[in-house]
């Protein structure tokens, strides 16, 4: 068990021979950017470092690109003339910055996290301030940020149970690592304890990166999202609804492997009780379309320019950037990453579009959002897809009946809570923004 920085780093020179390889692998598998090799090893950067302030925001993948972006946005409104430095580890991830970014903002990887490439990318980018979102805390990354004293925070911040246990087995990495940062912007009470427990100082583990300081721990919620920004197509919306015809719509959003499974069968159970519908699985992965289209032969493709036939029962939306439109389209959402143990994907955006929505139990990365809508009646968890059976028949029994699978009332509740969330970003902005130094680094105009 590796529990020291030392004995972290030992673990990178040993791998160092084969990063090359590994990073070819992964592009020859459409994982990986070949052209940006260079950037895994904190060089042969696209751009020079802008003057001025810059505000580096770390986003591991594409849901927290979400996040990336609405604080990117929110920062640049309070201080129009910095620069944003957003990194990321995907290639989906890095696609979807390129198209949405706001300007004055740079997107690129995150080096490896070799102790080498680490220095060589902070030295290039010399960054004011250095914000992790979410979940992905890589030792090198933070900790040389530490030592270099820049300023070292903590968005959307949350650790999976699996997670807290394994650096509550690391202790001093544990504390090296989480007390290098100032501000810890938790997203709920649960977490805000967690991170309390990590950060345990000691003289050692605190040598490197200066005097003991606990970090100012906050509870501020999730940044995952942007659905008021998020564009409707209302033809698209307009052509799903005449495929469906006088049937409901149901969309499993965002599903995982064997998500799909569960829900073509749920599907067709609800079927054969005298409940027709057309179903849309619209994968959180679209490299999984293949697969997912050998479930359901007869179904359309929207990355094939497709769209359901009046009368079809399936549809693939298998495209980027229409979530919205397929939430606006669909009568119950059923999301996805709830079936597999993935902790759930936000659900605000289903909520701001005041669809009702079904999950499944695995919700550990948006629990409060969960259990806020559920107490509204926006949202109701199922542990299976035999209770995902039950559930559907009674919301389609209301809607046929009653025209609405909820009252609206409860949805509009759930509605106003997710504009209340939608203030998050300027939060977390404005703390970061009056964390700032006042002085700028020597070769900086």
């Amino acid at each position: 068990m590796i529990g020291t920085i030392n004995g972290y780093n030992r673990l990178w020179a040993c791998l160092r021979p084969f990063l090359s390889i590994y990073l070819i692998w992964r592009s020859l598998r459409g994982k990986e950017d070949r052209s940006r090799q260079g950037e895994r090893f904190g060089q042969a950067w696209r751009r020079a470092r802008p003057a001025g302030c810059l505000i580096w925001l770390h986003a591991v993948s594409a849901g927290e690109s979400v996040a990336a972006i609405s604080l990117a946005k929110a920062c640049l409104k309070l201080q129009g003339e910095a620069h944003i430095l957003i990194t990321t580890n995907t290639l989906t991830a890095l696609e979807q910055l390129e198209r949405t970014k706001p300007d004055q903002t740079i997107i690129c990887y995150q080096p490896l996290d070799h102790s080498v490439y680490v220095k060589r990318f902070l030295a290039y980018w010399q960054p004011d301030s250095a914000v992790f979102l979410e979940s992905d805390f890589w030792p090198n990354l933070i900790i040389e940020t530490a030592r270099r004293n820049i300023i070292v925070q903590f968005a959307s911040a949350q650790i999976s149970s699996t997670a807290f246990i394994n650096w509550k087995k690391r202790p001093e990495l544990a504390t090296q690592l989480f007390s290098a940062a100032q501000l810890i912007c938790a997203v709920d009470d649960e977490q805000r304890q967690r991170f309390e427990q990590l950060y345990q100082p000691n003289a050692a583990s605190l040598s490197d990166i200066g005097p003991e300081k606990k970090p100012d721990i906050r509870i501020v919620g999730s940044l995952k999202l942007n659905a008021f920004s998020a564009p409707v197509d209302e033809t698209f919306v307009d052509q799903l609804r005449v495929a469906a015809g006088s049937r409901p719509i149901l969309l499993a959003a965002s599903t995982h492997s064997p998500e799909e499974q569960i829900l073509l069968k749920a599907s067709k159970e609800v079927v054969r009780a005298g409940y027709p519908h057309l179903l849309i699985i619209a994968p959180r992965h679209s490299d999984r379309s293949q697969d997912i289209a050998r479930l359901m032969p007869q179904a359309a493709h929207r990355s094939k320019n497709q769209l359901p036939l009046l009368g079809d029962n399936h549809f693939l939306a298998d495209s980027f950037g229409e979530m919205s439109s397929l939430v606006t389209a669909a009568d119950i959402v059923i999301l996805g990453g709830s079936f597999v143990p993935k902790g759930g994907h936000n659900p605000l955006e289903i909520a701001a579009l005041s669809t009702p929505l079904i999950t499944g139990p695995s919700q550990f990365k948006n629990k409060v959002e969960f259990d806020t809508l559920q107490q509204y009646g926006q949202c109701i968890t199922v542990k299976d897809g035999a209770t995902l059976v039950k559930q559907l028949t009674i919301w389609l029994d209301a809607l046929r009946t009653d025209g609405r699978a909820i009252p609206q009332d409860k949805l509009d509740k759930a509605c106003a809570y997710v504009k209340q969330a939608c203030e998050r970003p300027t939060k977390t902005a404005r703390l970061i923004i009056d964390r700032l130094p006042t002085q700028r680094h020597p070769n900086q105009n």
